[in-house]
């Protein structure tokens, strides 16, 4: 079974300690499961990238808008579905973990619990973004009419509103962050999950965001510092080359130099993602005490399975 506990009250220290060390403890099979399942979407990418032509990009007044919205298009899509696969399967490693033990399920074992899972995460990544990029977009569209009809003042007015409406955007953004560990957990609908966010999140939501700011922080000087010297040595190229003829090459080299940093800021996104999960299970024992729940349950389910001898006299 497990040997880190799950359903335990943490603090924002303890939550990056768990995270760190469930990290430590799996990384090589957690790596070796996720990037198997993940790999074919990153080789998607990567042949719509070979496939496009991409000649005139190089030359910026000759890039065609229709070559160019299919290649980033294709590039976009792929790279989207193989960051929510990811998510999904750093949860049901997770869960995996904690039904199996460590390193007691392999890729099949996880590719299945994925198959299971995945429609409902995509479609709860859809309705969060459509909730949120809905709400923001009739925001913007309600202030610059207002803007439009009341003038020069209406405007600064507007962009001030527009910019002051982000507070609420992070806000509900938290909130929304355990909706995917809800429903995989307890197997909560799309609403249904909405609600117990907020419920768990009350009286939390600070805690909730320096948790997710703070692993985001660490997740992006990983990435940064990893991605360092191939953003180095790509800008030495484009620097220092004196022929033109290798412009080509140029180009498509610091594609793949961008494409290779996004998909290891990508996998370093593990780290807030396993943060998020353990926040939820810290704040589910700090609502319910469930595993406390559970204790006491057991001992009253105790039963004497051998009576006591009866005594001679």
């Amino acid at each position: 079974m497990s040997t880190i506990e799950f359903r335990k009250v943490r603090d924002l220290g303890q939550v990056l300690n768990v995270t760190f060390a469930f990290i430590k403890e799996n990384l090589k099979h957690l790596v070796k499961n996720v990037v198997l399942i993940t790999g074919p979407f990153i080789l998607l990418a990567a042949a719509a990238w070979i496939i496009v032509p991409k000649d005139e990009f190089v030359e910026l007044d000759q890039v065609d808008p229709y070559d160019l919205l299919i290649l980033f298009g294709l590039i976009f899509s792929f790279l989207s579905i193989f960051s929510v696969v990811m998510i999904t399967a750093v949860y049901q490693y997770l869960l995996l973990y904690q039904a199996k033990g460590a390193s007691s399920f392999d890729t099949a074992d996880l590719f299945q619990a994925i198959l299971q899972k995945i429609v409902m995460v995509l479609g709860t990544f859809l309705g969060i973004g459509l909730v949120l990029g809905g709400a923001f977009f009739l925001v913007s569209l309600l202030l610059s009419t207002v803007g439009a009809l009341l003038g020069v003042v209406g405007v600064i007015l507007s962009i001030i509103l527009v910019i002051a409406s982000f507070v609420p955007l992070l806000y509900f953004s938290v909130i929304f962050s355990l909706v995917v560990i809800i429903r995989l957990v307890e197997g909560k609908g799309f609403i249904e999950a909405i609600r117990r966010s907020f419920f768990l999140i009350k009286n939390h939501w600070w805690e909730t965001f320096i948790v997710i700011f703070v692993t985001t922080l660490i997740q992006s000087a990983i990435g940064y510092l990893i991605s360092l010297p191939l953003m180095i040595y790509g800008f030495a190229e484009g620097v220092f080359s004196t022929t033109s003829s290798a412009s080509y090459d140029q180009f498509n080299f610091l594609a793949i130099l961008y494409g290779v940093s996004l998909i290891i800021n990508i996998f370093t996104s593990i780290i807030p993602i396993l943060a998020i999960a353990f926040q939820y299970y810290s704040l589910v024992e700090r609502k319910e005490s469930k595993s406390l729940v559970e204790q006491i349950e057991t001992v009253g389910n105790y039963s004497v399975t051998e009576e006591d001898p009866e005594e001679d006299y």
